[in-house]
């Protein structure tokens, strides 16, 4: 049988503990959710044959509860393209620390796309804020909606359509064939003559 007065206690520490408990803030929201909030469209040139990387920091969304991901691309900074044309480099991108920026950002998961290839010569992106991942600088340029999916964005299925939201658009220069009045284009418009 328990003692009286060591109900008493407990009853008045619960008493005294429970307004502390509720008054303790939420988990913190992750750092990344506005990045994109005030992202405005910038174009950047001469990217054809530009190495670079993108990082998703994914977290769940405040109004729908589904996994979503950040994504920061090397490409979009203000400093634009470098002469070696490689935003990207090997040494920073094996330094990356996935399992810090989770708890540095407060995100579920943290992942790599890449390093890649860009292909376009010019591209025009919504751009958001800059963060720094291991000396490299990335730009937010879009949310990727991640639906159900727990396992983050390194164990999504392959192929399997996501959906991304990202206002872009991205051109190849003109490329024409002067072999008489025909003449080939890819990209924009070709006007031959």
């Amino acid at each position: 049988m328990q003692h009286p007065l060591h109900l008493l206690s407990v009853a008045a520490f619960v008493a005294t503990s429970l307004p502390a408990l509720a008054q303790q803030p939420s988990p913190a929201e992750p750092k990344v959710l506005a990045d994109g909030a005030n992202a405005k469209s910038g174009r950047v040139e001469n990217m054809h044959k530009t190495r670079f990387i993108e990082i998703f920091l994914a977290h769940r969304d405040a109004k729908t509860g589904k996994l979503v991901a950040e994504c920061y691309n090397t490409m979009f900074t203000p400093k634009g393209i470098p002469a070696l044309k490689d935003t990207a480099p090997q040494a920073l991108v094996e330094g990356l620390d996935f399992a810090k920026m989770k708890t540095d950002y407060g995100v579920l998961g943290a992942s790599l796309n890449g390093p890649k290839i860009w292909t376009p010569d010019w591209s025009e992106m919504e751009i958001g804020v800059e963060r720094d991942f291991n000396g490299m600088k990335a730009i937010w340029v879009a949310r990727l909606n991640m639906g159900d999916n727990a396992g983050g964005v390194a164990e999504s299925t392959p192929y399997k359509p996501m959906t991304i939201a990202r206002k872009s658009e991205q051109r190849h220069a003109l490329f024409r064939r002067r072999d008489g009045p025909s003449c080939r284009a890819f990209g924009d418009l070709c006007s031959c003559g």
